[in-house]
């Protein structure tokens, strides 16, 4: 092989592959798995007209990895925890949704306390911030956004 090309393949879920364009002459093979250790195998004979059949065997490899340190962290509950957020934001836990006065465990009840919210109406969840559309709420459960339909994927009901 020219000098800074490869081949390569991947296998299926049984570990068989092929590799197409692999030139004439010796040529050294290559296997890697992580969590296994690589081999290498000079000197294949690859010639024209005969297939060149390879079973590997892989040894499982074990790394010594380094101590991990968990701490606790000290968070302002009244930040927000979005980082494009830069006024007027607030984070909250469901531990105080359900706390809350008249809540019935729904986030947006608790969100129409805050000043320049209301909401529409009792039959959805829409809130409106300072004017903008219900539509503009982005709401997010550990990190991740999640769409506001209704109540019944809060509260469970």
């Amino acid at each position: 092989m020219v000098p800074g090309t490869q081949v390569a393949a991947l296998t299926d879920s049984t570990g068989h592959y092929v590799l197409h364009n692999v030139p004439v002459g010796r040529q050294q093979i290559g296997f890697q798995y992580l969590g296994y250790k690589p081999i290498l195998i000079p000197e294949v004979l690859v010639s024209f007209g005969k297939e060149v059949v390879l079973d590997v065997s892989m040894e499982e490899s074990i790394s010594a990895l380094e101590d991990v340190t968990i701490s606790a962290q000290k968070i302002n509950k009244g930040a927000a925890s979005n980082e494009f957020a830069s006024v007027s934001s607030r984070s909250f836990s469901m531990e105080e949704v359900m706390r809350c006065s008249g809540g019935r465990n729904d986030p947006s009840r608790l969100v129409s306390n805050f000043a320049g919210v209301a909401t529409t109406d009792d039959s959805r969840n829409d809130i409106v911030v300072r004017g903008n559309a219900p539509t503009a709420i982005l709401w997010r459960m550990e990190g991740i956004p999640i769409p506001m339909k209704n109540r019944c994927g809060w509260s469970g009901h």
